[in-house]
């Protein structure tokens, strides 16, 4: 990466995680594990000041760019500026713009980085200490198709079907359980069962309620 010369590009280079990055978010090596990173490039430009930086993009098979691609392109920018300071390079990461190369474009899409910055800065050192310390059964969880890729999959699956979770229901966004859990049922009980939501769907306040969310507006008759 040091050696490339403006206008070159390096294709998926294997970019460890090195203990500077644990470091600048405060996170314990024994109880965290990240896998090498592999941005699919990575390329000497020119940046708006007229000097030399590493900019990162990813090649997504999407049309449209996604607040998920954009993370996952600034991660991989952060993740190499650390790995630098570690290593003692001293080429410039560009912290200012990456890029998405988008299916069927003749260029990447550049977006800026400021605020995915932001958000992963609070999530490293906020939000993920949070969810690693929580206990099991406190944690918000919700099934859906990616799910079946996680290790975790069969006993959230076993989970869900032991006590009838709404999860069940396919299509129901991660937004729609959250919002749907927050309400109660004519009885009182919160919303996370399939007979919680029958009792739900047959209130007079529900169709309200869910205009509150907007994957389950106007779904009610879907719902039931």
């Amino acid at each position: 990466l040091p050696k490339l010369e403006r206008n070159e590009t390096i294709y998926q280079p294997m970019v460890p995680i090195t203990q500077t990055f644990f470091e600048k978010y405060g996170l314990d090596q024994t109880n965290y594990h990240f896998s090498p990173c592999r941005p699919d490039l990575i390329r000497l430009h020119t940046d708006e000041n007229g000097d030399a930086s590493l900019q990162v993009i990813d090649v997504k098979a999407s049309d449209e760019l996604s607040m998920s691609h954009r993370i996952q392109a600034t991660l991989y920018s952060l993740i190499i500026t650390e790995t630098f300071r570690e290593k003692g390079i001293h080429t410039p990461v560009d912290l200012d713009h990456a890029g998405i190369w988008l299916y069927g474009q003749d260029s990447p899409e550049i977006f800026g980085q400021h605020l995915t910055i932001q958000f992963l800065d609070n999530f490293f050192r906020y939000q993920l200490p949070e969810i690693m310390e929580a206990q099991l059964e406190d944690v918000f969880w919700h099934l859906r198709p990616k799910c079946e890729l996680c290790d975790f999959y069969p006993y959230c699956r076993e989970n869900a079907e032991n006590c009838e979770s709404i999860s069940l229901i396919p299509f129901l966004s991660v937004e729609g359980k959250r919002h749907l859990e927050e309400q109660q049922n004519p009885v009182g009980r919160h919303v996370s069962s399939l007979s919680d939501l029958s009792g739900f769907l047959s209130s007079d306040s529900v169709e309200a309620i869910m205009d509150r969310c907007g994957s389950l507006r106007n779904r009610k008759d879907h719902l039931q």
